[in-house]
């Protein structure tokens, strides 16, 4: 196919999953920049979870999946710019589905290897698109990166985690605990032929920006954009008070790379009157073990729908996050939308900054959460200005709004050859909303 040259940018965006990549379309669309979003599985019409091939599952797995799709649904997208391509998607979750219930949970990553998939179907659709360049997603990239090269489009990847960290970090926790590492699927040099391939590659943290250029990636093509929150949709409970039960909360699977046992022993040692921790997330075959372990020290919630995380959030006095390895973990800035002090440690990828916003602790380090979680629990008010200066922080530079203004920046400068820094830089300043025009904490 003969391309003609296009005088603006003009963007397709591929993934397989929902991670930022929504807000990722949605930032192009509202900058006139996106050709195509290409999905897996998406909510098109109101229609679409009668007609879902999953109307045949048990009532209990079929309200999950439901709770799911809605997820995969953005308001600012426009969606006859959406293309879904499920196969992948659903052949491998019913694959997992089978394997969970002949007690095979730990081999639910078997998933990934959809995505594999899914990159695969993409990238046969790129032919048929007049396109400046692609944004596509680590570890389902290759495909469409290797279509894109071959006609000459401009190509940025998105590195949304900490790929070799994370590896690490699962296998060494796996090792100190004496039991075999869960099985990871997905091939290392998949992921390295990607970030070879890509023009530009986006890292949400200097964490993951560390990993990438430990691992090799030349640090000039990687363009630095965090994530956001919305903090119309996460924001304070106005009723709060800074006396009462203390609810400490922890929105995360529960697994090695959560750090949840250093929490769950620090919560165990500290034994504080009046106080609750919450832990909301779904665990894995490690984390069950966890839980029996300490049960009866802790609250725990199972996986919590999206939509019902605000009203989590200000249900809580405080958040914590004691993770291993991250990216920048989207729920620390919905606490902190929601004005909640945080505990977050160095790897959790975190805009918290440590004394401001609440405390930054060494992962794996129970004293030091001990420490600050005690800190917050004994000074109340402090917390509470903790809490509002976060909120401010967001609102002032991390919401979703921001982050739209980089991506289409960065896009913007990757079409006209320009500094991507730069341009990133100038689109935060242009964005930023003077703390004086904010309404008072």
């Amino acid at each position: 196919m003969t391309r003609r040259p296009l005088s603006a940018p003009s963007v397709l965006v591929t993934h397989p999953g929902v991670q930022q990549s929504y807000e990722t379309v949605a930032g192009l669309q509202q900058a006139g920049m996106l050709d195509e979003f290409v999905a897996s599985v998406y909510l098109t019409d109101e229609h679409s979870e009668r007609r879902s091939p999953w109307r045949w599952l048990p009532s209990a797995q079929r309200d999950v999946a439901s709770a799911g799709l809605r997820r995969r649904w953005h308001p600012s997208i426009d969606t006859s710019r959406v293309r879904t391509i499920p196969l992948p998607f659903l052949a491998m979750r019913g694959a997992t589905l089978g394997l969970e219930a002949v007690g095979l949970a730990r081999y639910q990553g078997i998933e990934r290897l959809g995505d594999a998939w899914f990159d695969w179907m993409a990238a046969r659709t790129l032919p048929c698109r007049q396109i400046t360049q692609v944004h596509a997603f680590e570890g389902a990239a290759l495909h469409m990166l290797r279509a894109a090269k071959r006609a000459g489009l401009a190509t940025v990847l998105d590195v949304p985690s900490a790929h070799e960290y994370n590896l690490a970090i699962a296998a060494s926790e796996a090792n100190a605990a004496g039991v075999s590492p869960l099985p990871a699927f997905g091939s290392r040099s998949r992921v390295r032929e990607e970030r070879a391939l890509a023009d530009v590659i986006v890292s949400p943290s200097d964490y993951v920006t560390r990993c990438l250029v430990e691992h090799g990636v030349d640090r000039t093509k990687i363009a630095h954009i965090p994530f956001g929150a919305d903090p119309d949709v996460f924001s304070p409970d106005p009723t709060a008070s800074t006396s009462g039960r203390f609810v400490l909360l922890d929105v995360a699977s529960i697994n090695y790379r959560k750090g949840t046992r250093y929490l769950l022993q620090a919560w165990r040692e500290l034994a504080l009157p009046n106080a609750e921790l919450v832990l909301a997330g779904a665990p894995d075959e490690t984390g069950i073990g966890m839980l029996r372990e300490y049960e009866g020290s802790y609250r725990h919630l199972g996986h919590v729908p999206w939509f019902s995380l605000p009203d989590l959030f200000r249900s809580a006095s405080a958040f914590v996050l004691p993770s291993l390895a991250e990216g920048s973990a989207l729920v620390t800035y919905m606490a902190m939308a929601s004005g909640l002090p945080v505990i977050v440690t160095d790897d959790a990828g975190s805009v918290a900054t440590n004394g401001r916003d609440g405390w930054v602790v060494p992962s794996r380090d129970i004293d030091a959460l001990k420490t600050k979680i005690l800190h917050l629990y004994e000074h109340r008010d402090e917390a509470a200005a903790m809490g509002a200066a976060g909120r401010r922080l967001i609102e002032e530079r991390y919401t979703w709004r921001h982050y739209h203004h980089r991506i289409a920046a960065m896009h913007r400068a990757v079409y006209e050859r320009t500094d991507i820094a730069g341009a990133i830089a100038a689109a935060t300043a242009e964005s930023a909303i003077p703390a004086a025009m904010l309404p008072a904490a």
